[in-house]
């Protein structure tokens, strides 16, 4: 295996701690400390500096993620892990994790939803770290080796900020088009290319010298419903689960996923008591652990979720998720009064003690599996410029580039230079750093700006600056994933599509956001996806329109 980054430096009490075996450290840990590394807590690296959208998301959690309570967790009861949530940079999360890891007297494991790349919770200054495109843009490609490469430089950049586990590869299958919580965080609605992706992206993360961990199990793409509000109900049967929710997971499991996040549905078809799968023994235990054969960690989603948290007491909640068979329970509520409840069905027999030394053991040898890996690593004197090096940059350029996807509509259209300069060019919304307009104008071609809302005076403008030509390109952007809002696309916009179709002019639509849209502008002569807005996207679109690019991306979805 060629050398990884590391960057924090362990204490000392951690190192000698991850230097014995799991097995001698679970001997020598007391019940209540064995049931502590259970638990993987909430944090927040920009909890004394945040911004005023921070303070409010912070505000309205259920977490207490201030740092000193979170160490005097760490201090008195051993917890295994932590979570940082919320958004930060680099240099005050490093800082934090090396405190608290100097707190723990066994060595904790770090975790974050990197799913696509540390911008996920990094990027309060973008600047200091790559964004990558998320699942749906990636289902585009056709290139399997780029998606081992993304998954591998994430694994990479987590290993560089102390990050073991990235909760990721999204598994789901995304086959609802109304979902508010997977939608662009899937790789798409096939449910063997969703599972060789996972696959392929798992790899790359482990490869790097970092844990992962596929979710949502048992299959969270088929929600109109957001579990962080409520609890979302999956009604298939068991032979529909088995053919489609479930074949990302079988194969993950078969290629020795680490972890497995449970989501909190209710799957009538796998438990018929209307609790969530995550708190079901039915699902926990005998379907994934007994059925399925996975010997890798159970984790719980967050517990602070309100599909679960709003029925149970804290504390209560947890117990229920140990009950169930999840090794990790994830950011709990009452962490004091989680352990003295499991604790009592210890010491009442309902759970044995081999059984808690069991999942235990999973963990450590999980921290230990981590620590080994930062042994190979060389250390790193300047993380901002590991972080932004050019070759990370060039990969998510490359990324974005190979997911743009054509789709012809009506006639096929020839891209090139003299039919783009010959083009009028609308851009409906605000595209970030505004590289599209920028590189239309280097081509000669300067781009009419519209509000995303498309009022009508703008909408007649549009159809006067635009009557002299023949091709229409329409750049749409600021778009959402919410089909009862028209996923943020304006009626105007649109009016706007047909009306220049029913003039004889050639409409290309460029949409920097969701696939499902695409059906919106069956009056477009072609479409060109490139499913986000980031500026590497942008460039994209500009070359494939002046011909200095071949759309080579396949629809991740059916529309």
């Amino acid at each position: 295996m060629s050398k990884k980054i590391i960057t924090i430096a362990l204490s000392v009490s951690t190192l000698r701690a991850m230097d014995r075996s799991p097995e001698e450290i679970v001997a020598k840990l007391t019940l209540r400390e064995k049931i502590g590394q259970l638990f993987v807590i909430a944090a927040a690296s920009n909890f004394n500096q945040p911004t005023e959208q921070l303070a409010s998301a912070m505000t309205k959690s259920r977490y207490n993620i201030d740092p000193e309570y979170v160490e005097n967790l760490i201090k008195k009861h051993g917890v295994g892990g932590v979570l940082f949530l919320f958004k930060s940079d680099p240099i005050k999360q490093m800082a934090l994790t090396e405190k608290f890891q100097a707190a723990a007297s066994t060595r904790l494991l770090m975790m974050q939803d990197s799913e696509w790349g540390l911008s996920m919770r990094l990027d309060v200054d973008p600047a200091k770290v790559v964004r990558y495109p998320r699942n749906m843009t990636l289902g585009a490609i056709q290139d399997d080796q780029i998606i081992y490469d993304v998954g591998n430089e994430i694994g990479k950049q987590c290993v560089a900020i102390g990050i073991h586990m990235n909760l990721a590869p999204v598994a789901d299958i995304n086959n609802n088009k109304a979902n508010p919580v997977i939608h662009d965080r899937s790789f798409g609605d096939n449910p063997e290319r969703v599972a060789r992706l996972s696959k392929i992206f798992a790899h790359g993360l482990k490869s790097a010298g970092t844990l992962a961990c596929a979710k949502h199990f048992p299959g969270h793409g088929d929600t109109t419903i957001d579990s962080h509000l409520d609890l979302p109900v999956i009604s298939h049967d068991r032979l529909r689960l088995d053919t489609v929710e479930l074949v990302p997971f079988h194969e993950l499991i078969q290629s020795g996923i680490d972890a497995i996040m449970h989501a909190h549905l209710a799957v009538p078809a796998l438990d018929d008591s209307g609790i969530a799968s995550s708190l079901s023994h039915n699902i926990v235990t005998k379907l994934l652990r007994e059925e399925l054969g996975f010997k890798g960690l159970n984790i719980t989603d967050g517990l602070g979720m309100e599909a679960v948290a709003k029925d149970y007491a804290p504390g209560e909640l947890e117990r229920a998720a140990f009950l169930a068979g999840n090794d990790i329970l994830l950011c709990p509520l009452d962490l004091p009064r989680a352990i003295e409840l499991i604790e009592a069905e210890i010491q009442a027999k309902r759970i044995s003690e081999e059984d808690l030394n069991h999942r235990v053991l999973k963990i450590l040898r999980a921290k230990k599996w981590s620590y080994d890996q930062e042994q190979l690593c060389d250390k790193i004197n300047n993380i901002e410029a590991y972080l932004t090096r050019p070759e990370a940059y060039a990969l998510q350029k490359k990324a974005y580039r190979a997911a743009i996807t054509l789709v012809p509509q009506h006639d096929e259209i020839a891209f090139s230079i003299h039919t783009f300069n010959a083009s009028s060019i609308v851009q409906i919304g605000k595209l970030p750093g505004n590289i599209f307009t920028q590189l239309c104008e280097q081509q000669k071609c300067k781009a009419l700006n519209c509000s995303a809302a498309l009022e009508s005076e703008e909408l007649e403008t549009c159809l006067h600056a635009t009557e002299k030509s023949d091709v229409v390109v329409i750049a749409i952007t600021e778009m959402n994933k919410f089909i009862a809002q028209n996923f943020g696309i304006a009626q105007n916009t649109q009016a706007l599509v047909k009306q220049l179709h029913e003039m004889g002019k050639k409409v290309i639509v460029i949409l920097f956001g969701t696939p499902y849209s695409i059906e919106l502008f069956k009056d477009a002569d072609a479409i060109i996806m490139a499913y986000e807005d980031a500026p590497a996207a942008q460039e994209a679109v500009v070359d494939v329109l002046r011909g200095a690019l071949q759309p080579t991306g396949i629809l991740p979805v059916s529309v």
